[in-house]
């Protein structure tokens, strides 16, 4: 019985291991079924649009409204750039543009202040991460994209632009008439050696060049014979993935 028994192991490994397996396919395949019916399903929806709606949607809207959705429901990081988002992106990043200096992002439906930039006229009169913009030259921004958003917001240098905020805490909406100017990037806007030669940097956002600006303040500082030092990420809304990794 013994030696039949260890005869018998491993034909019952095999089988358990194979069982296991073969389980672990099943489930993948299921999970793939799902996913072709979920397209099935979406596929019909859009037929229905497509021949039942009252007026020809966009076909290029149709799809990038869906794109949307889909990253929606994920998390507020994971967002869809079309080609006007994109160039935007690139702006922040890597130019300098005509505007008031805040970046925004709608949250909950409302258009939000995610970071005012250093310097600019928005951070100088005292705008803050958190504000809700709920109107532009006296126009809701209900309903309003980011996009929509950003295209009144910017302009001429010299121009002015009113908004309406609300902040959390006030009893008053605040009205500011602001002045757009330059917006340029700097993402390390300063460093210095505070007391007992402790180094500090500010790191306002990532761009293209920030790893290069890093490394010159720190030569700079490291010269003054700094032995410690503070990076300040506060309020840094983000940027390219690269520079935050060089960093």
């Amino acid at each position: 019985m013994t030696r039949r028994f260890r005869r018998l192991t491993p034909v019952l490994t095999a089988l358990i291991v194979g069982a296991l397996i073969g389980g672990w396919t099943v489930e993948r395949v299921s999970a793939r079924n799902d996913l072709y019916t979920y397209l099935d399903l979406f596929n019909d929806a859009l037929a229905k649009v497509e021949h039942v709606y009252v007026e020809e949607p966009d076909a290029k809207e149709l799809m990038y409204g869906a794109i949307r959705g889909m990253l929606n429901i994920l998390d507020p990081y994971s967002v869809f750039l079309d080609e006007e988002s994109f160039t935007d992106f690139q702006v922040q990043t890597e130019g300098e543009f005509g505007g008031l200096g805040i970046q925004i992002t709608a949250r909950d439906g409302v258009l939000t202040v995610v970071s005012p930039i250093e310097g600019s006229p928005a951070y100088d009169l005292g705008i803050q991460s958190g504000d809700r913009i709920i109107a532009i030259e006296g126009k809701t921004t209900r309903g309003i994209t980011t996009d929509q958003a950003i295209l009144k917001l910017r302009g001429e240098p010299g121009t002015k632009v009113n908004i309406t905020i609300y902040r959390e805490g006030l009893d008053d909406n605040l009205e500011y008439d602001i002045t757009r100017d330059i917006i340029r990037i700097d993402s390390v806007p300063y460093a210095f050696l505070m007391e007992d030669d402790i180094g500090y940097v500010r790191i306002s956002r990532f761009s293209r060049t920030t790893a290069v600006e890093l490394e010159a303040k720190l030569d700079e500082l490291d010269a003054q014979g700094m032995r410690g030092l503070v990076v300040d990420l506060r309020s840094n809304p983000g940027g390219l993935l690269s520079e935050a990794v060089d960093v």
